[in-house]
């Protein structure tokens, strides 16, 4: 009998793509983090250090550097707070209670929300919805946060003086939500990146304004958590529309009407 020996080898390949771009992801994370937090970290720490070297003694010196520390102490607790919140919905633990939303009641208590940071820069604040808005099916308190969010940003950044537009429209699938201001708008450059964690357009102004960076990219992962969608255009002649889409649902208690098929089927 003829033996004949046989050798081979085995090749064996892993796919690491997903594993380097978490780990950059990561990366990317620590190092917005550590740069977000060590100027108000300076501020804090360097007015503390002039209070204790003898400013407390100088009345009007004193009140500037406490309110800087209020300012910075802010911040801060913005940031960890949408820290929290980004990292909770990331890793599913943010819950959210889905049930009948009332559109038009949720956006009036929004905007009642914001009247007085509206009243500081003198903005109008409008709401006209197009037609029965509606109900959508979502967290009423994760719908709010999400308004509230949009409208901070268009009276922040908006014009001084101008004017701020809410608008729902329900299509019978979906209501569309839209904040609308007038300012000077957002070059096409940045559209693809506004909803990126910490990405900003303006950074000294975005920063100035006491934003975290962290705003836009909650109201994404909240949206989508609740089988919506988020998205940005100009406004014509200038400004910017933030837009968000639900999926819309009926008034407690009432029954869904019939599509046109079904009807049919009913007869």
């Amino acid at each position: 009998t003829q033996q004949r020996d046989q050798s081979g080898s085995v090749l064996v390949l892993h796919d690491i793509t997903g594993i380097r771009r978490l780990e950059k992801m990561r990366r990317d994370f620590v190092a917005n983090v550590s740069h977000e937090l060590r100027t108000p970290v300076a501020v804090l720490q360097a007015n503390a250090e002039t209070l204790l070297d003898g400013a407390l003694e100088e009345q009007n010196i004193a009140e500037k550097l406490v309110e800087a520390i209020h300012r910075q102490t802010g911040r801060l607790s913005n940031l960890v707070a949408d820290l929290l919140d980004i990292s909770r919905i990331e890793a599913g633990q943010y819950h959210l209670d889905r049930e009948p939303v009332d559109v038009e009641d949720l956006c009036r208590q929004s905007l009642e929300g914001m009247e007085r940071p509206a009243g500081t820069r003198r903005v109008t604040l409008r709401y006209t919805p197009s037609n029965d808005s509606g109900w959508v099916m979502a967290d009423s308190k994760a719908v709010e946060q999400i308004v509230t969010n949009m409208l901070d940003n268009a009276i922040k950044y908006g014009r001084a003086e101008g004017t701020v537009i809410l608008r729902t429209r329900n299509d019978g699938s979906r209501v569309r939500f839209e904040v609308q201001d007038d300012g000077p708008g957002i070059d096409r450059k940045h559209h693809a990146r506004l909803f990126e964690r910490f990405y900003r357009v303006d950074k000294g102004r975005s920063r100035g304004m006491g934003g975290t960076g962290l705003g836009l990219s909650i109201v994404k992962h909240l949206v989508e958590t609740m089988d919506g969608r988020v998205g940005y255009r100009a406004a014509f002649p200038n400004g910017s529309v933030f837009w968000f889409e639900l999926p819309a649902t009926t008034a407690p208690g009432m029954d869904a009407p019939l599509s046109a098929s079904a009807a049919v089927d009913a007869l």
